[in-house]
């Protein structure tokens, strides 16, 4: 009842109103014991939502395909969200760079994302009767360049760093 008929698509507030509905299907106060609540107790997050259809395939761009080190802006689009629905965009990279955003249309969203090293960035989509969407950007090190003066005709300017 509570994940198709009441829209409770969250597994701890599932499992708390199956706890509660057993408790009253008894007649004389009849309450769980502790080895069915530890029978019944979800291991996992409580928050995990639940299908309540069967999943579907998030279809999702996601611009450029690599980046550098430092500032960058990042472009998420998912073609096949239905109106009404939410999809939550997380970008990330270790423990340096890090962005959660809601969004609920099928346009291209812009995200600044500023990564300090090189190595991989992860992009994930979430959304409800979603198989969730993951890919990976390689971050790559800046393009630096150093400054060289010339071999005694005056000349000077900027050569790649090797």
């Amino acid at each position: 009842n509570g994940l198709y008929k009441e829209q409770i698509t969250s597994i701890g507030c599932l499992l708390s109103l199956m706890i509660e509905e057993s408790n009253q299907q008894y007649n004389g106060g009849y309450v769980l014991s502790l080895p069915d609540y530890y029978r019944l107790h979800l291991l996992g997050d409580p928050e995990m939502p639940a299908w309540s259809a069967v999943p579907q395939k998030l279809e999702v761009n996601v611009t450029p395909t690599q980046i550098e080190a430092g500032t960058n802006t990042i472009t998420v689009q998912i073609t096949n969200l239905p109106a009404g629905e939410e999809a939550t965009v997380c970008l990330m990279k270790d423990a340096e760079a890090y962005t959660v955003v809601t969004i609920n249309d099928t346009k291209p969203h812009s995200f600044t994302f500023s990564p300090k090293t090189s190595g991989e960035m992860k992009v994930t989509v979430t959304a409800r009767n979603f198989i969730p969407f993951e890919k990976s950007i390689p971050v790559s090190r800046p393009k630096l360049f150093g400054h060289f003066k010339g071999w005694g005709n005056g000349e000077s300017g900027y050569l790649p760093e090797e």
